[in-house]
């Protein structure tokens, strides 16, 4: 094997064992890390199996391929539907991580005119984020806001009354949520805007999985027509993320809409799944988007819900 071949086959082992580590990311935090990047590795491999048959390793090639098969399974999971056809008034809603250094404003702003959103949830939401989106906001006469000086204040802004809006702490770290309840199509339906830390270290992976694992009683306690909306700082592949939708019995608004990555915005190779909307099943999804580069190294997500 030629020196190139040699580093090739290592490059793609270690990529098959990324993939392996990250079926165990509720084991430990670096696991988890691994969990997020199924299209990258599926890239990776298909390049490296065109390589191998080229070079005629043809054993090499069969592994790599069921690695590639495991991964893209995730992936194309995302564009198949399980839903139907919608007809009827829709529910507009837009999560914009603003990212708390971000200064370009007038891109938020003009992110917020073009969709236009109903209710609109903002995390990193600091004072002089309330003080720059004041005006635009001015649309919004229903509102709830948490400002703090980290990157974890959060706001939900509505054109549609909200019936009540509940702080809460859904983690050790007192982070906090908001869940807020409105009526739409002559229905309660409850919205909770959140916003974990991120996985980086044992204790923020702890207290992330706390928050995941706290949506479940959250859900439980509001019943049907329950959607969880914002930053997660999980992707759709990782273990975790999986068993919040087992245990909450909520579906990934992605589902039918393809892969839809939000972070890091400004390095699209890299870009995961993090920002997520999750519904109920007497939730129906008809639009899912993410939008332009507003300065947050986040993209905003777009969701359009009939019930």
């Amino acid at each position: 094997m030629s020196k190139l071949s040699t580093f090739i086959f290592i490059l793609s082992a270690l990529v098959c064992l990324f993939t392996l580590l990250g079926y165990l990311g509720d084991r430990f935090w670096l696991f988890d890390l691994c969990a997020h990047f199924k299209l990258q590795y599926a890239v990776i491999l298909l390049v490296f199996l065109m390589f191998f048959l080229a070079y005629r390793r043809f054993y090499i090639a069969i592994s790599l391929f069921l690695f590639l098969a495991v991964n893209l399974y995730e992936v194309g999971a995302l564009y198949f539907s399980r839903g139907s056809a919608i007809s009827g008034p829709v529910l507009k809603i837009s999560s914009i991580n603003l990212w708390s250094s971000n200064t370009e404003t007038q891109k938020v702003i003009d992110y917020i005119h073009r969709v236009d959103p109903d209710m609109l949830i903002l995390q990193e939401f600091n004072e002089r984020w309330y003080d720059d989106l004041h005006t635009v906001l001015e649309a919004y006469p229903y509102q709830k806001a948490v400002v703090r000086t980290d990157n974890f204040g959060i706001a939900i802004y509505s054109k549609v009354a909200l019936q009540s809006t509940t702080k809460l702490n859904l983690s050790q770290a007192e982070i906090p949520s908001l869940l807020a309840t409105i009526i739409f199509q002559d229905q309660l339906l409850h919205v909770l805007a959140t916003h974990p830390l991120p996985p980086v270290g044992l204790q923020y992976f702890t207290d992330r999985n706390r928050q995941l694992a706290a949506i479940a009683s959250v859900q439980r306690a509001s019943g049907d027509r329950f959607m969880v909306i914002g930053d997660l700082n999980t992707s759709s592949y990782a273990p975790n993320f999986k068993k919040l939708l087992a245990d909450t019995q909520l579906e990934d608004s992605r589902q039918g809409f393809g892969v839809l990555p939000t972070w890091p915005a400004y390095f699209f190779p890299m870009m995961v799944t993090i920002d997520h909307c999750l519904v109920s099943k007497q939730i129906k999804v008809v639009k899912r988007a993410v939008g332009h580069h507003i300065g947050s190294d986040h993209l905003p997500i777009y969701v359009e819900i009939s019930l």
